[in-house]
């Protein structure tokens, strides 16, 4: 249902004012952290729970919509790793649950776990990004994408049209 909204306000003769998308996508981001905090004992929050992760791609759609752009570094940082944290997240959280056995306030359904996973796996995924991801995407577009060899980008045979 939300992104049938924003279909709607997506279409040209359709304005958003920046004041009212922040609000909106304020409110997403808010419902994302109460359905994650809440424990699922009313049904409506056991039935929402599942959704909860669309919650920040439609608050961000939302403020897009409205011309809001982000520009604090390092959610700018955090936004361009989000790929390789979206890969390496998982592996966290195991070495935390291999850790966790040995000291308990370190379980990553607990506060300080969770606060431990979250940090230590955005730090890495910053470092993988910033030393493997970035010079690998340069490396790639050099070898594949140069104008010196003749081929023009997206070019396999370097032939024009």
């Amino acid at each position: 249902m939300l992104f049938y909204g924003y279909s709607y306000l997506e279409k040209p003769n359709i304005r958003i004012h920046s004041q009212l998308s922040a609000l909106i996508a304020g409110f997403a981001v808010l419902a994302f952290i109460a359905l994650n905090l809440v424990p699922p004992r009313h049904s409506i929050v056991a039935y929402m729970q599942p959704y909860a992760p669309i919650l920040p791609v439609f608050a961000a759609l939302i403020a897009h919509l409205g011309e809001v752009r982000i520009s604090w570094k390092p959610a700018v940082l955090l936004g361009d790793a989000s790929y390789v944290l979206y890969l390496f997240h998982v592996n966290v959280i195991e070495m935390i649950r291999g850790i966790a056995t040995y000291l308990p306030v370190l379980d990553f359904k607990a506060v300080p776990g969770m606060l431990l996973v979250l940090t230590l796996a955005s730090l890495m995924a910053i470092a993988l990004h910033r030393h493997v991801e970035l010079p690998l995407l340069q490396a790639c577009r050099r070898h594949f994408f140069t104008r010196d060899g003749g081929k023009e980008p997206g070019s396999v045979t370097g032939e024009p049209g």
